[in-house]
């Protein structure tokens, strides 16, 4: 089941406090003054008006821990280095904080935090102190897949796109007094802030920062267990844990001591992480300068690019690539030399594990390796399998944040009785083939149990080379695909020679639309060619301001069912690097006001 942005995060926040309990284990440290050790100073860096800022052991370590592996794991740095790069790191996101705290006061009069992001923080802080609790109660019991549990519903998250830019077109009057449609790229400015959308369930505001609301968080986290009493060993252990992570400092270590302090460590996580989000929206598109020649030349490089790769190289690969990953391929070969492919989408009624053992069984005797029933007795036993499965039924859940779930109702729907609703539900759109597909694209999340199908970027794709004759089958042509052959065959039939039409589902009076594969029963719709937006792609290609609008247009659509398109794809990408790189050129700005001094004695002992 779908968790939330900040339960994903307070994960790793459980494994830094480990991970810092276990750096120590096999240190020869245990002696020292731990609280001059944790507070040592490794770096620190002082601003033109002379304010110091420092960064201790404590810091880093947690940092490293979290994210400066890294640079040795992946990257190949010494210990040495790494360590000096996370301390940049670490300065690169205090420079950060501070600047969107300076940007927040400018707004909020002064205020870094406005009540209702004060109370954001405070709940989603007791959320993950609660998230917490229940991940120790789950390593306790012994409990390794919890996700497991939240998905047994059924529920599926679905990504519903909304545009950060559209295409505006404009008619205007040239000179010479004919008409002409320009286009201009509106910017949606839109930031996903969570508190915008944000309802508090506490009843009144609360701000972490005073006594009064840091005592009631952690009443609250108390009341819990003790509702909750199968807690109370996992509170405990997490006590344990977090007390023995505070070894040698000299701090109080009476449980209400030590949890305030895991409550403040938490919070302080989440606070920079929010922090460090609003900077970096605040700036995505408020700081926005793609233009439509950005848009021409990254569309034409790719296409023009492929072209030469495909078709002037004559690269290997080009077959393979459009089947296993065809949002990569940005030209493809025209039907005269090429094969011809087209998308499919499915919704598909699973066999269980037990029904597939079952099958795979039956399976054995239909292909001669085993003789435990005769080829007609496993052949009807497997026909039932067949009638026995039924859809799951989902109901669409719109949550309070704009998010999406498929919510798992309990109840089971016959295969059949799912194709006729279906087919009433085609006849509802006319002839408006997108229409049909974005109805298809709902019964996907409503019934279906494949889940390459959900959140997919592109449907799954299936191609026709009539250039090479299948002569071992007997055929004209050579089909190419990933898929099984039940299912290749059927979307051979629904392609229909290209006269299928985006919309259309697989109806053959054979098996009643309904495909047998070794998974369980398909229902196909056909989801229009894969095939290049424009005519004539050379290596001299260039896309004219007029044909711009073609980006934005149905055709363009990723999916058939979805309405993003190749502009939206384009404008993302463009506005993401060009995001990065005035961030970067932001941060360059902030370091150049700082002066950083290292003090690697303090933390040398790490890496030697």
């Amino acid at each position: 089941m779908h968790k939330s942005r900040t339960s994903k995060i307070i994960t790793s926040l459980t494994l830094s406090l480990m991970l810092g309990v276990s750096l120590f284990a096999g240190c020869n440290i245990v002696s020292r003054n731990m609280d001059r050790y944790y507070n040592a100073v490794v770096a620190s860096y002082t601003y033109e008006n002379g304010e110091k800022v420092t960064i201790n052991k404590r810091e880093l370590i947690t940092s490293f821990n979290s994210f400066g592996y890294q640079y040795v794991q992946s990257y190949g740095m010494s210990e040495k280095d790494a360590y000096k790069e996370t301390i940049k790191r670490i300065v690169d996101k205090k420079l950060t904080i501070r600047e969107e705290e300076n940007a927040c006061k400018q707004e909020n009069g002064g205020q870094i935090l406005l009540a209702k992001e004060k109370t954001y923080l405070w709940e989603q802080t007791y959320d993950a102190i609660k998230t917490n609790i229940e991940q120790y109660y789950n390593d306790l019991n012994h409990i390794t897949n919890p996700d497991s549990e939240d998905s047994s519903d059924g529920a599926v998250s679905q990504t519903i796109f909304t545009p950060n830019a559209i295409l505006v077109p404009q008619t205007i009057t040239n000179p010479y007094g004919d008409s002409e449609v320009v286009y201009t790229i509106q910017v949606e400015n839109k930031i996903e802030n969570e508190v915008e959308k944000y309802i508090p369930w506490n009843g009144s505001d609360r701000d972490i920062e005073t006594e009064n609301d840091l005592n009631a968080l952690y009443n609250q986290m108390t009341k819990f267990v003790e509702d909750n009493s199968q807690y109370t060993s996992a509170l405990n252990k997490y006590f344990s844990d977090a007390k023995k992570s505070e070894e040698g400092l000299k701090l109080a270590s009476d449980k209400e001591a030590v949890f305030k302090r895991e409550i403040k460590r938490i919070y302080t996580s989440i606070y920079e992480s929010f922090m460090v989000t609003k900077y970096s929206q605040a700036h995505q598109y408020s700081n926005s300068s793609v233009t439509l020649s950005n848009l021409q030349d990254l569309y034409q490089s790719k296409v023009v690019n492929d072209y030469n790769k495909y078709m002037v190289e004559q690269a290997s690969g080009y077959d393979d690539a459009v089947l296993s990953n065809v949002a990569s391929v940005n030209y493809i070969k025209p039907d005269s030399v090429g094969t011809q492919y087209f998308y499919v989408s499915h919704i598909l009624a699973k066999f269980s594990d037990e029904d597939q053992a079952k099958y795979n069984e039956y399976m054995k005797v239909v292909n001669g390796e085993s003789k435990r029933y005769t080829v007609g007795q496993a052949k009807q036993l497997i026909e039932q399998l067949y009638t026995n499965l039924t859809f799951p039924v989902r109901e669409k859940v719109e949550n309070e944040d704009g998010t999406v779930e498929w919510k798992e109702t309990g109840k089971t729907k016959p295969v059949s009785a799912v194709m006729a609703e279906l087919k009433a539900s085609l006849e509802t759109a006319g002839d408006n083939q997108y229409k049909k597909a974005e109805i298809f694209n709902d019964f996907i999340y409503k019934y279906n149990q494949d889940d390459g199908m959900f959140n997919a970027e592109r449907n799954y794709v299936i191609g026709i080379d009539y250039h090479t004759p299948d002569e071992e089958n007997n055929l004209p042509y050579t089909i190419r695909s990933n898929m099984v052959e039940p299912f290749t065959n059927a979307a051979i039939k629904l392609y229909d020679d290209n006269k299928a039409k985006i919309g259309d589902i697989y109806s053959d009076v054979e098996d009643d639309g309904l495909i047998r594969t070794e998974y369980g029963i398909h229902i196909m719709m056909y989801e229009g060619r894969v095939k290049n937006l424009f005519e004539g792609i050379g290596s001299s290609f260039e896309l004219r301001g007029q044909e711009i609008g073609r980006l934005a247009s149905n055709e363009a659509r990723l999916k058939a069912g979805e309405s993003k398109t190749i502009f939206d794809s384009l404008f993302d990408e463009i506005n993401k690097d060009n995001s990065s790189v005035f961030e970067n050129m932001n941060l360059e700005f902030l370091r150049s006001k700082i002066k950083l001094t290292f003090y690697p004695d303090e933390y040398k002992d790490l890496y030697e």
